[in-house]
């Protein structure tokens, strides 16, 4: 009968719930389809009395079901069917009850969904036009009751979503900054009023971490930091009340994430480490204690692999690395469990990449390839599953340009190319297909200059140049319109620097100089801006050598010396250097040795030979930490000062020997 089947759909209902919070999705989307197929019926031909009611608990269902959907590759068509049957009904229902504050809510909540699913595939405007449509049922729910609390937070929540949705433009920041400021304006004063209401609270903490998102994406780290140390602050206050409660737990670890991220990008890193530490303590005890429930599984490998930049930004790549292939583990589990869990996938893939980057660093080359290639393969997967979801179209790019690196590092300059040529001719089309996307225009522009780059190598430097030069303008261009993305003036600062590189190639030094001091005016811009950024240090140490090697191209030895020493200076000030680091240092010190010959170095033979001492004492090291490329420490120019050096053809025969893996100290993860 009618009410036995509606009884039996809310049980239903209910165990789909449960399902959901122990981390059994496969469970509660079977459970959400018999309660679906146990209502549908009912509302054929429902009696006036009860057609609200099951109108309601259907659309519930749906909505519900739909969300859980979207998690996955294969059901993402079935969740917009789901979401827009609920919109549906939750409007039929609000058409017959216009004051129902609670029928508006849930109506956005749908709304809300939609829209997530438009972000996912790239339309922007179908987003935005979706969740402008939620405010506007909102605000009209406003008017009718301004002072209902749930509607006032939801409204918050569309504000907030909004500014992510813009934040993926990196054009549209600005946008994103008036948004989220007005959904923290609604929010800040509603958790003040009901400071032991747990929806408020959670939603102020939200709004904090956007507005957080968009300050550092403009540089303002001690902002970011302090908006996300006071989300951490209001979520352990909230779990001294509930020491046991685990979505709270959860929340505290993404929390705990995020300070570690912002401690980071203020050179902060064994703060960051010790937050990262508190956060893989809570996901190590939760996964513990909940060994089924995938999301605290997938919250563990997480902090796993942000663990690894503080730790590679004190010079541990080893134990940086070690936290990665832990991160492996957990996700492989996962994936095993859930083969077609697509944020598994990509998170697998992920993890790949960065084991490819932390191989490279360490100079295991052929570790390093296998793994990028394993992470290339995942990503083209779903690339063709989801071919219009930009996500995986902009991982398969990234990873063929990081591959690229590594067949430059090799030497397999045509395969370098091709690699790179590839990955240009995808955001090539992924900037074609979204105009409106900065972001997507930044990186085809960033691939471009690398084929450049690579054609220079390539000693094709007339069409090197005209690669470059086609690119020049359109990234003076980005740093015009968004002053306040730093990422664009760093690849503009390197954009110059490839044209030094091809002007020096094809002999025009002036230029080149010109070019490579465009260069360091703009790094030094941003280095007195962001003192702390690695990155920005990185770039001088890269500048100021290649500046010296113009200078003695120009047969300015002295200048050539100069450059030189200011280089190692910069990087000697490193607290914690990488292996690469400290190869590019030797390197440095290397080219000091061979100016000496120079006329003009007015460098002394004894001070040729103390440098030429240090480059070794400092390749040592490189290798002692890690890097253990033969062929390349062989190979490279840069070294031709210490080749002929007893010492130097000995390190080579001991890294040409087999030998055991070093060991490593234990990893700060369980």
């Amino acid at each position: 009968g009618p009410e036995t089947r509606a009884k039996l759909a809310d049980a239903y209902y209910k165990l789909a719930t449960i399902d959901r919070q122990i981390g059994s999705q496969p469970d509660a989307l079977k459970a959400y389809d018999e309660a679906v197929v146990l209502l549908e019926p009912l509302l054929q031909a429902p009696s006036p009395a009860k057609a609200a009611e099951l109108r309601t608990k259907l659309a519930s269902v749906l909505h519900d079901r739909g969300q859980l959907q979207s998690d996955s590759k294969d059901l993402a068509a079935k969740a917009v069917d789901s979401l827009r049957h609920a919109r549906e009904l939750w409007e039929a229902a609000l058409r017959e009850h216009p004051d129902d504050i609670s029928l508006r809510v849930s109506l956005a909540g749908t709304l809300d969904g939609l829209a997530t699913l438009e972000s996912r595939k790239g339309n922007v405007d179908a987003a935005l036009a979706t969740l402008k449509q939620s405010i506007g049922v909102l605000e009209e729910g406003h008017r009718r009751d301004p002072g209902n609390l749930p509607a006032n937070l939801r409204l918050a929540h569309e504000h907030g979503h909004i500014s992510s949705v813009l934040r993926v433009s990196r054009s549209r920041l600005p946008e994103a900054l008036v948004s989220a400021q007005a959904a923290f304006k609604i929010t800040e004063p509603l958790a003040r009023a009901n400071p032991g209401d747990f929806g408020c609270q959670l939603e102020l903490c939200d709004d904090c971490v956007m507005l957080a998102h968009i300050y550092g994406d403009q540089g303002e780290s001690e902002k970011a930091l302090a908006l996300y140390t006071r989300r951490l602050k209001i979520l352990e206050e909230m779990s001294v009340a509930r020491p046991t409660h685990n979505v709270l737990k959860g929340n505290r670890i993404d929390a705990l994430a995020d300070v570690a991220t912002a401690q980071g990008e203020l050179g902060r890193y064994v703060e960051a480490l010790a937050s990262l530490q508190k956060a893989s303590d809570l996901a190590t005890a939760l996964v513990r204690d909940n060994p089924t429930n995938v999301r605290f599984k997938g919250a563990l490998s997480t902090v796993s692999i942000e663990m690894a930049t503080p730790l590679y930004a004190l010079g541990r790549v080893a134990d940086a690395l070690a936290t990665i292939e832990f991160s492996a583990t957990v996700l492989e589990e996962m994936n095993r469990a859930e083969p077609e869990n697509v944020h598994t996938l990509r998170n697998l893939a992920g993890v790949r990449y960065n084991c490819g980057l932390l191989n490279a660093t360490l100079g295991r080359e052929e570790a390093s390839m296998a793994a990028y290639k394993q992470s290339l393969e995942l990503r083209e997967r779903l690339a063709h599953a989801h071919p219009d979801d930009p996500r995986f179209v902009l991982d398969v790019a990234t990873t063929l340009g990081n591959i690229a690196a590594r067949q430059e590092v090799r030497g397999n300059l045509p395969e370098t190319l091709a690699s790179l040529k590839r990955a240009s001719e995808i955001l090539q089309k992924l900037a074609a297909a979204h105009p409106e996307n900065a972001e997507y225009q930044n990186y085809f522009l960033r691939a471009r200059t690398n084929v450049g780059h690579t054609l220079t190598r390539l000693k094709q430097g007339p069409e090197a140049l005209e690669v470059l030069r086609a690119v020049q303008e359109p990234c003076e261009r980005m740093v015009r319109e968004h002053p306040n993305v730093v990422q664009y003036q760093k690849d503009l600062a390197t954009q110059f620097n490839r044209v030094a590189a091809a002007l020096r190639q094809l002999g025009k030094l002036d230029e080149a100089v010109t070019a490579s001091q465009k260069a360091t005016d703009l790094n030094d811009k941003m280095l007195k801006a962001n003192p702390n950024d690695p990155e920005n240090n990185d770039r001088r140490v890269e500048l100021l050598t290649f500046q010296g090697d113009l200078a003695r191209e120009n047969k300015q030895a002295a200048a050539a010396v100069k450059f030189f020493r200011s280089s190692v200076k910069v990087r000697e000030g490193v607290s914690a250097p990488t292996p690469e680091q400290l190869y590019d240092l030797a390197c440095t010190r290397a080219k000091l040795a061979g100016a000496a010959a120079d006329s003009g170095s007015h460098l002394s033979p004894a001070e040729a030979r103390a440098e030429a001492d240090q480059a070794m004492a400092v390749l040592r090291r490189a290798v002692t930490a890690g890097f253990n490329s033969a062929e390349k420490i062989q190979k490279d120019t840069d070294l031709e000062s210490l080749q002929n050096r007893d010492d130097f053809k000995k390190l080579i025969e001991d890294l040409q020997q087999p030998k055991k893996p070093p060991a490593t100290s234990k990893p700060p993860v369980p």
